[in-house]
């Protein structure tokens, strides 16, 4: 009797145990179903209607160009004797910059000068010659012949003097050079051969360009302020100074030519170099007090605005009236209240 009850103990402790283990297994199981799915339950993100200032801004980009960028020719034939600048010098309005052999232009101008002399001495021999004889027309052709061979002799001479004037290249601005064309002394050149390129340091400019749902927001002297790849701790101020009224050719798309002034120094070109790249930034439109939510929370429908609100614990479409936008908000006209909250 004794080892039957012995045994039936044991069976009951055994049971117990698978018991015990499988209620251990259950609650775990179970501890960690409810984790995963509360973890896969996406959390709901929200934000809250707000009231303040709003500023809706325009970022075009461009780079640094000039309108002072000339480029230097001789009007006259020769060859090169003087090259007097390089790349890179900055020179100033009239100084010489090239120079074309002038050893053939002071002859013909001494050989001008001696007929100039001959026809003078053939004047005064004339006038001499008939100074006590009584004037006819044959003597009054002779004396207005003599003066105009003098006159043209005069006219020749001022014409070499310009000749020797043209083989000297001075610069017409203030400015830096930019290409020399790797031309030597020594080389023939002609009236159609670029000599020197000289780009004058003011006025510079930034060059953008705004397409035509873009332009319809700029004008003339309105503010910006720029900001150089090359100096990107540094913000330019300026205003827009052209607006192109026909859009700009060989592009691809519909834009215009904005032309941005931000400097105004003598110096500029030696910092702020043509070519430089960037952007400028132009505050479009601001309200000080306009109503706004993040612009990620606004949803539009077939053209029309809403948001997701909480109502009795479930999410439902509200239609709103929106109005301006910048880069993160979008200003609430109508449909909302300050504090309200919206849902993603």
């Amino acid at each position: 009797m004794k080892d039957r009850l012995s045994v039936l103990q044991k069976l009951i402790n055994k049971r117990k145990k698978i018991i015990i283990a499988l209620a251990i297994i259950a609650a775990v199981t179970g501890t960690f179903y409810y984790r995963s799915t509360q973890a896969a339950k996406p959390e709901k993100v929200t934000a809250t209607v707000q009231r303040g200032p709003l500023t809706q801004t325009l970022a075009l980009s461009g780079s640094v160009k000039s309108d002072s960028d000339i480029t230097l020719n001789f009007q006259t034939a020769g060859k090169l004797s003087r090259l007097a600048v390089r790349e890179g010098d900055i020179v100033k309005k009239g100084q010489v910059i090239a120079s074309l052999d002038q050893r053939s232009v002071k002859k013909n101008l001494d050989k001008t000068l001696n007929t100039f002399v001959k026809s003078r001495l053939d004047l005064d021999q004339q006038r001499d010659t008939y100074d006590d004889t009584i004037t006819s027309d044959t003597i009054k052709r002779i004396l207005e012949k003599a003066q105009n061979d003098v006159n043209n002799a005069v006219i020749d001479v001022e014409l070499q003097n310009l000749v020797i004037e043209y083989s000297n290249l001075y610069s017409p601005t203030d400015g830096i050079v930019t290409s020399t064309y790797n031309l030597q002394p020594g080389m023939n050149v002609t009236a159609a051969t670029s000599i020197v390129d000289i780009v004058g340091p003011d006025p510079i400019y930034f060059e953008l360009t705004a397409d035509q749902t873009e332009v319809t927001t700029l004008r003339n002297g309105m503010e910006g302020e720029l900001a150089l790849d090359a100096y990107l701790d540094e913000k330019l101020p300026g205003t827009i100074s052209f607006i192109s009224f026909t859009p700009k050719a060989g592009e691809s798309n519909i834009v215009y030519v904005i032309k941005f002034s931000f400097m105004n120094k003598s110096n500029s070109l030696l910092k702020y170099k043509v070519g430089m790249t960037g952007d400028v930034s132009f505050v479009t439109a601001q309200k000080d007090n306009a109503l706004y939510v993040p612009f990620a929370f606004v949803q539009d429908e077939q053209g029309k605005k809403y948001v997701h609100v909480m109502k009795k614990g479930k999410l439902e479409k509200l239609s709103v009236q929106t109005g301006m936008e910048t880069d993160e908000s979008i200003e609430i006209i109508s449909g909302l209240s300050e504090g309200d909250v919206v849902y993603d």
